[in-house]
Order: structure tokens, then sequence, then C-alpha cells
């Protein structure tokens, strides 16, 4: 039995989650990521993986700092020391901004570590253990000489329809971009690879959408192992690798889960509630839930109040971090009917504007007094 990982969109960042670990000095959020990605290699080395595929965004930002690279160095050297080979394809975040000079990962092949194959400026297509790995990195259209991203479809295209396959070897087909399939309904100016161009490949190794997605139905063997970790409240969801099996010409999947810190997202309609009451609802339906968990609160009201005691309850619960609250302050139509004040005096207006406000009874009649003493209008 031949085994090969696939994971991607490690996404090393320092993340402003949850601040700096005292015991080790480390960003938090760089921690979870970090942490992900030391699950898949303990993982990969436990099954006895003797191939794993990056396929892309190894950094979130283009110039990473030195830390994070020395952490991702430890992981490739724990890979090279079990015996497991290593193929990385750059994604859109490794590219340094520069015109194909290098990227954010062209590091790992100075470096050259045994059996660890980066693929970052242009496509290479080399084979190992029996299986035939076709990889195209991300590039911009001036990496390539290509004036607009037309031609650079254009040439995508014709590369992966030229692409030699090896009928007695496994070809494994690894890339950084979208499906056409991605993005439906919106104008993105973005490279889609077809699927009919896939269809040749044994298991199609993608990066790019942070969500788990096969594409079996598609004719295509593959696609979309996902991010190994939740990085925002638009992808809270469960987090996956694959571990390929080769066996006899037939591959099997198996989709293996990745523990990732939740994020919860807890949305309240308070209407005129008192800060009382969702003190209270927030006590009776998340007490003892919310630990070590990234927390993001939007409430829909009629008027803010202080937020404090709210920031203090989240703290008591232990979570890990909690973003500023949301505010969504509903705009009570105060506007008079224009026919209905075509005749109406000015005090008229003013008294007619208060009782349509939130003003305190009680301060009614001294607003209209102090009102009628500026218009020359003393009411009594």
């Amino acid at each position: 039995m031949f085994r090969i990982a696939h994971t991607s969109d490690l996404g090393l960042k320092n993340w402003p989650w949850g601040g700096t670990n005292p015991k080790t000095g480390l960003n938090k959020g760089f921690e979870d990521a970090l942490k992900a990605f030391e699950y898949v290699v303990d993982d990969a080395i436990k099954q006895k993986a003797q191939h794993i595929i990056i396929a892309g965004d190894i950094n979130e930002e283009r110039n990473p700092e030195a830390l994070l690279i020395e952490k991702f160095c430890g992981q490739i050297q724990r890979l090279v020391s079990a015996g497991i080979i290593v193929i990385v394809v750059v994604g859109n975040h490794d590219l340094d901004g520069g015109f194909g000079t290098s990227t954010s990962v062209s590091y790992l092949k100075a470096l050259k570590y045994p059996n660890v194959h980066v693929v970052d400026l242009e496509p290479e297509i080399f084979e190992s253990d029996g299986v035939v790995y076709h990889c195209l990195p991300y590039f911009t259209k001036n990496q390539l000489g290509h004036a607009n991203n037309k031609e650079l479809q254009a040439y995508i295209d014709d590369w992966m329809k030229n692409v030699p396959i090896e009928e007695d070897k496994y070809n494994i087909f690894v890339s950084h971009y979208s499906v056409e399939s991605s993005f439906y309904g919106l104008e993105i100016d973005e490279i889609r690879l077809k699927f009919k161009l896939m269809e040749k490949f044994d298991y199609v190794a993608l990066g790019h959408i942070h969500k788990y997605e096969m594409f079996g139905s598609d004719g295509v063997t593959g696609g979309y192992c996902g991010s190994p970790y939740i990085k925002d409240f638009g992808e809270n969801v469960e987090k996956y690798y694959n571990m390929l099996h080769l066996s006899e010409g037939v591959l099997d999947i198996d989709k293996r889960s990745i523990p990732s810190r939740e994020f919860a997202e807890i949305e309240m309609d308070c209407d005129d509630a008192s800060l009382e009451d969702v003190l209270s609802t927030l006590k009776e339906n998340f007490e003892g839930e919310l630990t070590d968990k990234i927390v993001k609160i939007k409430l829909t009201t009629k008027h803010r109040f202080n937020p404090k005691p709210i920031y203090e309850f989240l703290r008591e619960e232990k979570v890990f971090h909690y973003v500023p609250i949301q505010w969504n302050v509903i705009q009570v139509d105060r506007k008079l009917k224009i026919e209905a004040t075509s005749e109406m005096k000015d005090d008229e207006l003013v008294s007619a504007y208060l009782k349509s406000s939130k003003v305190e009874k009680s301060w009614v009649p001294k607003i209209l007094n102090l009102h009628g003493e500026l218009s020359g209008e003393v009411r009594t």
C-alpha cells in the first residue's frame, strides 16, 4: 500500500488572536496555524505516508517573519527525517510581488533538503516512486510575459491539454488555481481550471479554496482538501486533509479530520431589551459553552449600551479571543410627513419631534420652554 498525504493553505501568520503566549513568546494565532500543520505531519508519519503534497499558500503573507520560516522548516525536517518525500507547489499568497524572481518559499530550494521538491516559478513534471507529479504553480501574467489573464488562461489550458500522461503509472496533478465552477455569478478576473482538462489525471490535488470539496461527480477524482484550520468566521466548518491509498491501480481517498479551534458567532435581536436582559440571555444559553473559542457577538438593537459587562462575561468564560461587539442599531424613522408639517408652527414641529423620539418624558417640557426662550415664545 502506497500512501500520499494532501494538504494546502497552511496560512502561517501572526494572527490577531489571543495575544502572545507567555510560555513560548509566540503569537497564539500563529500557534493555532502551526498546530494544525503539526497535526497533519504527525498523522502522516503515523500513517506511514511515503509522500506529502502541500498545494500552495504556505504563508498567509508574501514576506513571512523569520520565526515563521524557522517553525515551518522544523516540520519539513521532521518529514524528511521520516523518509517522506515533500512536494510544495506555491499559491497566490506565496508570491513575493516580483516578476518571477522568487517566492516566499524559494528558500527551501537553497536549503537543499533531500527529497523536497519546490515548484515555484514555472510548471514542472517529475516522477517519484512510480508516481508522476504534474505541478502547476500559481503565478501572475507578468512572470510568463503575458499581457493579461486571458493570455495566461490560454497558456495554462494549452499546457494542461498537452501534458503527457504515463499510462502505467499514477499521474497526479497539483495546483493552487480555482476550478471553472468556482465563483459562479461573480465577475472575478481569475484563472479557472477546466474539468475536461483534469479528467485524465488519477487525482487532482488542489489548494486555494478553504472548504473541503471533492469533484467525483464532475468526472474528476480529487479536489480541494481545504485549509487545515479555521481562519475566520466565514469558514467555520470542519477541517480535513486527504490520505491517498494507492494499490494495484486503485486509488482510494481517506478523508481525515483535523482538530481546529472553533469560531462562535452569536446573533441576538435585542430590540428594546436592556443590558441586563442581554446578559441574562447570554448566560442562559452560552454559559460553559465558549471556553477556548473565538467569539463574535452581533447585536441588533434600537440603542447601544455599555458592553463592558458582556466582555467581562466572556473573560469569565475563558474564551480564547473575542472581537468587539458588532452593533446593528435600528434607525427609528423620526421624519414628519411633509403634508403634516406645512402648516405647523415651529413649537408644534419641535413638540411632534419629541413625541416621536426616545427623549425622557420629564425632559419634554424643559426642552419646549428652552425652545420658546430661544424663539421668543415662553411656554407656561
